[in-house]
């Protein structure tokens, strides 16, 4: 039997304010091999995820929502290319399944 080796840890998870959408952002471990941040979509009740922007390593990214359309990311230094670490934003998508993401 297959055991994962990553560690997953939901760090934010916040319903739109209808309550049909929810944003959630999830850091990966993965030890050696591996680790992310990233942040998520999803329609309530349903098991279907949209990635929004996901970034190698852990990053502290704050999700709020501006109105049932727009969600607000919120992209920390560490995350960006340049930081101490250099680390690579990965998915970085303006627009997931009908709901503009704006970052700042």
């Amino acid at each position: 039997m297959l055991h994962s080796c990553c560690d997953d840890r939901v760090e934010q998870n916040e319903p739109s304010p209808s309550g049909d959408k929810r944003a959630t952002v999830t850091y990966r471990n993965c030890g050696v091999l591996a680790d992310g941040t990233s942040v998520m979509l999803s329609h309530d009740g349903s098991a279907q995820q949209h990635l929004v922007v996901s970034a190698e390593g852990h990053h502290s990214f704050i999700v709020i929502w501006k109105d049932d359309q727009t969600l607000k990311v919120f992209v920390p230094k560490t995350a960006k290319a340049g930081s101490f670490a250099d680390p690579q934003i990965v998915h970085k998508n303006e627009e997931v399944d009908g709901t503009r993401i704006e970052y700042w």
